[in-house]
């Protein structure tokens, strides 16, 4: 089944749980996430066509973090589950977190790496399309 995007958010989550565990897999709290810019509708598809180019999930990397923290995406699609993507610091690695929920707000899947090219790819294309900048 194939899913439609109806909205791409600029968020901030804020989790001090994940700081102080960052391998720990915490439940997500929708009151914690601050939505600071939405894509415009006419932008959504070419902002996931590039972003699903870039690379991460093959190869062997180091589990950093299982849990969402810091400034990112939200991709919401019209069952209400989403991918959410964000860039946070553990122990002086910057790591990116990417993980599908269910409606429920419920996570399916995760992984969370320090890849430093992956981030910096993420956060050109970020920048490239919202007018705040990370």
């Amino acid at each position: 089944m194939n899913k439609e995007v109806i909205a791409v958010e600029l968020v901030r989550y804020e989790c001090s749980t994940t700081q102080n565990d960052p391998l720990g897999k915490h439940k997500f709290d929708l009151s914690k996430l601050e939505v600071l810019e939405t894509l415009d509708s006419n932008d959504f598809e070419n902002f996931v066509n590039e972003l699903i180019k870039i690379g991460g999930l093959s190869g062997k990397h180091k589990q950093f973090l299982n849990s969402p923290c810091g400034i990112g995406i939200r991709i919401v699609y019209d069952d209400n589950s989403f991918t959410l993507i964000t860039i946070t610091t553990i122990s002086s690695n910057e790591c990116i977190f990417l993980g599908e929920y269910n409606a429920g707000n419920e996570i399916g899947w995760t992984f969370g790496i320090a890849w430093q090219q992956m981030i910096d790819d993420f956060k050109a294309l970020v920048n490239k399309h919202f007018t705040t900048q990370i």
